[in-house]
């Protein structure tokens, strides 16, 4: 992904200007936050061993984390997080010669520690107050390949639409751009308009219902192009598809897209609504990365900068898995997707082990010979096509009829005893 040289050469802005010199070196410690997001198991100290046979302290590690600026890390991730997919070798990740990317939001849970909650405030729910706080992140991911291209993540409480709108100027170029409906509005559609225009790229976004438009012209293929008004004051022309999405259970839903994509000949109406059903694989890129590889929603630092550097690290631990699932499906010569997230992540925990234990025993050509036995092993194992069935969306058994609790409440004190008089 990058070489140390490079990793340096990032890295030196940022270095410590007083003060001793830091037992890790911010490339040192870079490879420790990845690699203890890939470890299946142990803590921020014992992976440090491992990357750079340095002894330190979990708490000299969190002390470090919550020094560091995150502009460190957001100069290493533009680096790192880059496309992979190639239009001949995966037409699944392409729409003519538009790179399919697909742009959400989701967020992790941070543990109630000092300082977290009056820097990321608790949701509110229909249910009262969330549990924990919430860290939200913003990505653009690949919906081909399941690779994160770019990302932003909140470091005191931003919005979606706050993070999406600071990825705007990312927006990668001959890129068809989609989302859910919330970024189907005037305001998001004014932001990324011009930036698309100007890297050649395009949206397709879905909208709410009760949004409205003003028609200007109908085509024959059923869509037709519109004006909307936006909050700045300015009219924009997009072209609008409607239509109904019948799924494998039987049930219909029905779909209101805005697109960039003015030309109802070049781009006809029911190509694009089948098209965006791709924007699902977003969902399952984000499911990976929290529940696959990192276990849950639940992250494991206590610290506000410190939660942020775990996200982070994350999100680069997936792009390291994604390079190897693209690597395995080109020899297997299979879609990428068809590769297990899971499979692969194991793999590579493997790999990262064994580099760890007895990469000074065994020679360069020896490695290689490993890693390559390794991606045949995961290639071996490719997933079968996806099944032509739907599940109903329901729980297996109905909430119970226990009181929720809205508000914590305790009490201390020795306990009382009293004797109850026996009566006949």
């Amino acid at each position: 992904m990058i070489d140390t040289p490079a990793l340096d050469e990032l890295s030196a802005p940022f270095q410590p200007t007083r003060g001793a010199p830091a037992l890790l070196s911010l490339s040192e410690f870079f490879e420790l936050c990845v690699y203890h997001q890939i470890a299946p198991d142990g803590t921020r100290a014992a992976h440090a061993f491992d990357v750079s046979g340095i002894d330190i302290s979990d708490s000299a590690i969190s002390q470090r984390l919550q020094g560091l600026d995150p502009r460190w890390f957001e100069t290493i991730l533009a680096r790192v997080l880059q496309p992979l997919a190639q239009r001949r070798r995966h037409p699944e990740a392409f729409y003519k010669h538009w790179r399919l990317v697909g742009i959400d939001g989701s967020q992790f849970s941070v543990l109630n520690g000092p300082g977290v909650t009056e820097a990321l405030p608790k949701a509110r729910t229909r249910r009262g107050t969330a549990a924990f706080s919430k860290m939200g992140l913003c990505a653009f991911y690949e919906l081909g390949i399941h690779n994160p291209i770019a990302v932003a993540i909140a470091q005191t409480g931003e919005s979606e639409g706050a993070l999406a709108s600071s990825l705007v100027k990312q927006v990668p170029p001959d890129a068809l751009m989609m989302g859910d409906r919330y970024y189907g509005n005037g305001r998001c559609i004014s932001q990324w308009i011009g930036p698309c225009q100007e890297r050649d790229s395009a949206f397709l976004f879905r909208v709410k219902e009760n949004l409205k438009r003003r028609v200007m012209e109908r085509f024959n293929d059923g869509s037709a192009l519109v004006e909307i008004a936006c909050a700045d004051g300015r009219v924009l022309k997009v072209r609008e598809i409607t239509g109904t999405v019948r799924g494998r259970d039987g049930q219909k839903v029905r779909v209101r897209l805005w697109t960039s994509l003015l030309d109802a000949r070049a781009d006809p109406a029911n190509r694009l609504l089948k098209l965006y059903r791709q924007r699902w694989e977003e969902e399952m890129a984000i499911g990976e990365l929290k529940q696959t590889l990192h276990g849950g929603a639940l992250l494991r630092s206590q610290k506000v900068r410190t939660a942020w550097h775990e996200v982070a690290s994350l999100v680069v631990a997936q792009s390291l898995v994604a390079r190897m699932r693209v690597a395995v499906a080109k020899g297997a010569k299979a879609p990428v997707l068809r590769v297990s997230f899971e499979k692969t992540l194991g793999a590579a925990r493997v790999l990262c082990m064994v580099l760890v234990e007895a990469g000074d025993l065994l020679s360069s050509e020896q490695m290689q010979i490993f890693s390559g036995r390794l991606m045949d092993r995961v290639a071996r194992q490719l997933s079968g096509r996806r099944r032509s069935r739907s599940c109903p969306r329901a729980v297996r058994q109905p909430i119970g009829p226990w009181p929720r609790k809205q508000t914590s409440s305790s009490s201390c004190g020795d306990f009382e005893y009293e004797v109850t008089p026996i009566k006949k």
